[in-house]
């Protein structure tokens, strides 16, 4: 693998692919968790200089590493009419939702929407990372939804560590923030990581506590753990399947979500025929009227 590098970087590239062939996508801190435990916040930025240069060489796929870090706002804007009909030809789907009477949403503490995306696409899921505490003006506004749809129960599943804030940031921190702005109707689920999966994580996954962390108090009282684990330390893989089957169990009538994305796929359908018969417009000549 990878004539021109040096050994031990071949041998670092092979490892990386092996945990990316069974688990992508995937971020590259989960790939420096699973090679590296906790360690891993000193190889992040080595190995991901490692892993570009094992993907520009073709050694390793593209899209096995997910990086929603660096979001862009491009116009919108089209090269031509071929360009215009597949654009427009992407329909929205029908929201499937309020016939389960409720809305899913993840929230993350990390940037995992890459990670996750296939299920966002697939169960129609909105997804929103935090970076640690959230905002008052996000809390508002989905304190503001659950009053203007008081038929239908937000349900929040968190995504995040396993340590005294991140676990503090669910519990407590969410609960307190969303009472303050009034929200009614409402509940939050940590999908992951737990504490069953912080005391089972090997001891190379496991991080000290912070020194003059205000929330280590809180921490121990309520785990008895006197160590943190971080979301990567989950296969992502396994943080996957975990998140989908807290999607499942909120779809609780089958029948009528059948009905919705039948209905989405018959529009679609239609709409997609119907953008394909455009017509391209005669573009006028500079100076022509």
């Amino acid at each position: 693998m990878g004539r021109g590098l040096h050994k031990a970087s071949q041998e670092l590239i092979q490892r990386a692919y092996d945990v990316l062939a069974v688990e992508h996508p995937s971020g590259v801190r989960r790939v420096a968790y699973a090679l590296f435990g906790n360690q891993a916040e000193a190889r992040v930025k080595k190995l991901g200089k490692q892993l570009a240069n094992a993907r520009r060489r073709g050694l390793i796929p593209w899209d096995w590493i997910s990086d929603d870090t660096r979001p862009s706002i491009a116009p919108f804007v089209v090269e031509d009419m071929n360009d215009l009909r597949r654009i427009n030809a992407a329909c929205p789907d029908y929201d499937p939702w309020p016939s389960q009477g409720k809305r899913v949403v993840i929230w993350s503490e990390k940037s995992l929407g890459g990670t996750l995306k296939p299920l966002l696409d697939e169960y129609l899921v909105e997804f929103q990372v935090h970076h640690g505490n959230s905002s008052w003006t996000e809390f508002y506004r989905y304190a503001q939804w659950t009053k203007a749809h008081r038929d239908l129960r937000l349900v929040i599943l968190y995504v995040g560590d396993h340590d005294c804030k991140g676990l503090r940031i669910s519990e407590d921190d969410i609960p307190k923030r969303m009472s303050d702005r009034g929200a009614g109707n409402w509940e939050c689920q940590r999908v992951a990581i737990l504490q069953s999966d912080a005391e089972a994580v090997e001891t190379t996954d496991r991080d000290r506590f912070k020194a003059g962390d205000k929330d280590i108090a809180w921490y121990r009282a309520r785990t008895g753990l006197s160590y943190g684990v971080e979301v990567e330390a989950l296969s992502s893989n396994i943080l996957r399947d975990r998140v989908e089957a807290a999607i499942l169990a909120e779809i609780t009538d089958p029948d009528g979500w059948s009905r919705v994305t039948t209905a989405s796929r018959l529009v679609q359908e239609s709409w997609a025929s119907y953008v394909a018969a455009w017509q391209t417009p005669a573009i006028p000549t500079l100076g022509e009227e």
